[in-house]
Formats: C-alpha cells, sequence, structure tokens
C-alpha cells in the first residue's frame, strides 16, 4: 500500500496514510483566515490555523470534517461569542472577489469639454459646456 495517497472525497481533498485520513488542513491546500478586531476585514492564521479549528469543533458542536466541508463550501463560521470570532477559507473567498471583479462592467469614458477623460457617470454640465469634477469650478 502506497504512505500517501490524496483523493478527493466531497469536494475535499483528503490525505490518507495507510488507510487513515491525516491533516486535511495541510491536503486541501486550504488557506485559513480569521476575522481581524480592528476592521473586520480577514487575515491569514498561517500558524494557528489549528487552534482555530479546535476552537470551532467546541464552539460549534460538530466533527473536523464537518466543519472543513463547510468551510470548503465557501460558509464563514465562528469560533467564540465574540463578534470578530471567524473563519474561512481563504482560497474561495480570493475566488469569489476574482469572479465579482471579473464580472464588473468596464466603465464607459466619455471626453468632456473641458478636455479631461473620465467615466460617463462624473461629468457634470457646467455653464460653458460639460466638464470633469476636476474642472467644473473653472469652467462655470
Amino acid at each position: 500500500m502506497l504512505d500517501a495517497v490524496i483523493y478527493r472525497r466531497d469536494n475535499l481533498i483528503m490525505e490518507t496514510r495507510n488507510g487513515r485520513v491525516e491533516n486535511e488542513v495541510r491536503a486541501m491546500k486550504i488557506r485559513l483566515q480569521n476575522a481581524c478586531s480592528y476592521d473586520g476585514s480577514f487575515s491569514d492564521s498561517n500558524d494557528r490555523s489549528e487552534s482555530f479549528l479546535t476552537m470551532c469543533e467546541a464552539f460549534q458542536k460538530m466533527t473536523r470534517d464537518e466543519i472543513m466541508a463547510k468551510l470548503a463550501a465557501g460558509e464563514v463560521l465562528k469560533y467564540d461569542c465574540d463578534w470578530y470570532a471567524k473563519i474561512r477559507c481563504g482560497n474561495i473567498a480570493d475566488a469569489k472577489r476574482a469572479a465579482t471583479m471579473a464580472a464588473r462592467p468596464v466603465p464607459v469614458m466619455v471626453r468632456c469639454d473641458c478636455g479631461c477623460t473620465v467615466e460617463k457617470s462624473l461629468v457634470m454640465n457646467a455653464s460653458t459646456g460639460t466638464a470633469c469634477p476636476d474642472c467644473y469650478d473653472r469652467m462655470s
């Protein structure tokens, strides 16, 4: 039997050693992130991933496999009662952000009478024609 085999099960990549599932975090190549208390953004929790997962198991009253499945599905899980006590899978969050950025329409650029090229939504009517926000006072 092979010493280490990586296989896919329920959208999770698991690593087995002699038939036993071990170290799902490393095998999934998951980048676990936790919420920052100062601004609510998420930061990588590289060296503390195991402790966050253990706290999440106790708080959520779920097994490690259930937690990993929810993280792999893109859910944000709480590991304590604190407002900022949340973890998520950074890989999935980055993929969602990239998909949102790709779906964003390209802004339509127009040339104002002042000579500047700006987004169509920023054009203002001045007494001497159209102007961008920077030139509006001069053109009024």
